[in-house]
């Protein structure tokens, strides 16, 4: 008996000795990660998506100052006890891996560590529409890095598509009547809704379960929005407070939000909240150019000159952008953030009939073209990636408004290593 307690006292001195051998060295070895909380989705989204780090033990505030990113990314980093949060600033690109390195964090007790954490952003689908003289239009799907590419949805004629998260919403004529088809392409639910045949455009929210589309009627276009997460629900009419439709020349769903902008005809710009009863006016205004990517920011112009709106708050700031100085004339702007924009120009010059038009890039100190038309194409479109990433041109061959091709355009590097045969995306 003697003997097994002598032996028990051994065991139990050597786990002590053990335990408090692994503390000191944990004390030691400096703060470590226990856990990290990224969307790969939300940093590609929208403005303000977070990275966050939780690590083993409370750390010195001051470790703010020693992070780093690559590649090069806007945030700001916030300390509060052992959680390390980094706001992104901008919007993160498509398919890329990046490595946050946070220098000499160091403990209360004074210990230090160099913490390395990788994540790599969502590589989208691209969805295109290719329409089939001899046979069901489709619309196709593929990984924008490349890949296998594959049919959504399909039928004998369809005539406009959105994208609302997973589902799919298609406008499709069968038998002299307009229906709006929508499958979600994992789960392959479908409804079929009849809609007025004269639908002008639709879209769909990037950040909500919710589509809208334009009806041409006689008083004007009238705008309606769809909930495509209940197969109950109805179309909801966009009016006035006195249930009065209104007539909608331009509108754009807001990114990360529920929300969308919308301008009437007689040029008042509305804020349209999904569940509210009517919307708010934010003023008067000529024209809408589109959000500035993953923000809040609707840039709008008018006979005076251009603007930004704040579509939360309806603050508005001027915009100014340079005149071009070789007399070429601009017929679109996009802006990408506070200091750069992309710019569609026209030069005539040569007369009626020998006319150009290419992309140029502002980027906050010079303009340097990023795309022209190859001979015997012309330039019909343009739009941006949700990101801001990706600019896709639509062309056709000359004289024809018909485009037969996109070019999607890397706008930071100028590369345009994807071309699609389908003429319309689901950016756009």
């Amino acid at each position: 008996m003697r003997r097994y307690r002598l032996v028990l006292r051994s065991a139990v001195g050597v786990l002590l000795l053990l335990v408090a051998s692994l503390t000191a060295a944990t004390t030691r070895q400096g703060p470590q990660v226990t856990s990290v909380q990224v969307s790969p989705e939300g940093v590609v989204e929208r403005d303000g998506a977070r990275l966050r780090l939780r690590l083993d033990r409370p750390v010195n505030g001051s470790v703010a100052e020693r992070v780093s990113i690559e590649p090069a990314a806007g945030s700001e980093v916030t300390v509060v006890g052992s959680e390390i949060t980094i706001s992104f600033t901008e919007l993160l690109r498509y398919g890329t891996e990046y490595t946050v390195t946070i220098a000499d964090v160091r403990s209360r007790t004074g210990t230090t560590s160099d913490l390395v954490t990788r994540f790599t952003t969502a590589e989208p689908e691209v969805l295109a529409l290719e329409a089939s003289a001899d046979g069901p239009d489709r619309i196709t799907g593929r990984p924008l890095a490349g890949g296998e590419e594959r049919v959504l949805f399909e039928a004998d004629s369809v005539s406009a598509y959105a994208v609302s998260g997973t589902v799919l919403a298609a406008v499709v004529e069968e038998g002299g009547t307009a229906l709006l088809e929508t499958v979600d392409v994992v789960t392959g639910a479908r409804r079929s809704v009849p809609i007025p045949s004269a639908v002008i455009e639709i879209r769909g929210s990037s950040s909500a379960p919710r589509i809208g589309y334009t009806v041409a009627t006689v008083d004007g276009p009238v705008l309606r929005t769809l909930d495509v997460s209940d197969p109950e629900a109805e179309p909801v009419v966009v009016a006035r407070a006195d249930g009065a439709e209104l007539a909608i020349a331009q509108w754009a769903f807001e990114p990360g939000s529920t929300s969308l902008a919308a301008l009437t005809e007689d040029g008042v710009l509305l804020r349209v909240d999904a569940g509210t009863e009517a919307p708010t006016v934010l003023g008067e205004h000529g024209e809408l150019r589109g959000f500035v990517p993953g923000t809040s920011d609707l840039v709008v112009s008018d006979p005076g000159g251009g603007a930004v709106v704040d579509l939360r708050t309806g603050r508005e700031a001027p915009l100014e952008m340079p005149a071009r100085v070789d007399g070429a004339a601009s017929s679109e702007e996009r802006l990408l953030n506070g200091s750069s924009y992309l710019r569609t120009v026209t030069d005539r010059s040569g007369g009626a009939f020998d006319v150009s038009s290419a992309v140029v890039l502002f980027d906050g100190y010079a303009e340097r073209e990023l795309f022209r038309p190859a001979e015997g194409a012309a330039l019909v479109s343009t739009c941006l990636s949700p990101n801001g990433q990706y600019l896709a041109v639509h062309t056709a061959p000359a004289g024809s408004t018909v485009v037969d091709r996109t070019v999607l355009i890397d706008v930071e590097t100028g590369g345009s290593d994807h071309v699609l045969a389908g003429a319309s995306l689901d950016w756009c």
